[in-house]
């Protein structure tokens, strides 16, 4: 009803889209409903990223990425609300010197950087001999804020720090609820015993 706080909700309303639209928000919903529906749950984490260029004197942008459903662990797996976990860990394949670059420009020594190496041998179903390594995100709450992490198997990549976030920055959907856990019943899966015995016949 308030003539300034229409013109702040029409401002927000506007960078919301914006998000959507330099996201891609539509056509990653789309993915996520794929993944639920093969493998019973399907991620989106939005995150900010202080890098990107935006043509304004404050840099920096929101990204929202899909993340496979095996790459992210509750900390209690009973449940499948997010925002009632203790903490949520995020596994990242990337490449060693992306890896390397983020550690650097995050102020980690030399000694540490190097630390930072390939584990392609220890994951099984990776091909080549690219050279990647698993990165970590963990998130808590602490103090009533989201706290962060980032790091390797023998690295730290950045600190810890209060992103002063209120909720986990995780969007998480089950196909279908399963007691007990948090990862949900795929509908194809009902569908697989209908289909060996197809297969018999």
């Amino acid at each position: 009803e308030d003539e300034q706080e229409h013109a702040i909700a029409k401002a927000l309303a506007k960078q919301v889209e914006r998000v959507f639209e330099n996201n891609k928000i539509r056509a990653k919903n789309r993915d996520i409903l794929r993944d639920a529906l093969v493998d019973g749950d399907g991620c989106m984490f939005l995150r900010f990223d202080p890098d990107i260029e935006t043509g304004q004197d404050a840099e920096g942008d929101i990204v929202a990425e899909v993340i496979q459903n095996i790459n992210v662990y509750f900390g209690n797996p009973y449940i499948s609300e997010v925002q009632q976990q203790p903490y949520i860990i995020i596994a990242k394949r990337m490449m060693v010197d992306e890896v390397k670059e983020e550690a650097k420009a995050n102020g980690r020594s030399e000694e540490e950087i190097d630390s930072i190496t390939s584990d392609t041998d220890d994951v099984q179903g990776e091909r080549g001999d690219s050279e990647l390594c698993t990165k970590l995100i963990r998130l808590w709450k602490e103090d009533g804020t989201i706290h962060c992490m980032e790091c390797t198997e023998k690295a730290i990549i950045r600190e810890p720090w209060d992103t002063e976030y209120k909720l986990y920055p995780i969007a998480w959907l089950n196909w279908e609820k399963v007691k007990s856990s948090y990862h949900g019943q795929a509908l194809i899966t009902g569908l697989i015993p209908n289909q060996i015995q197809v297969n018999r016949l």
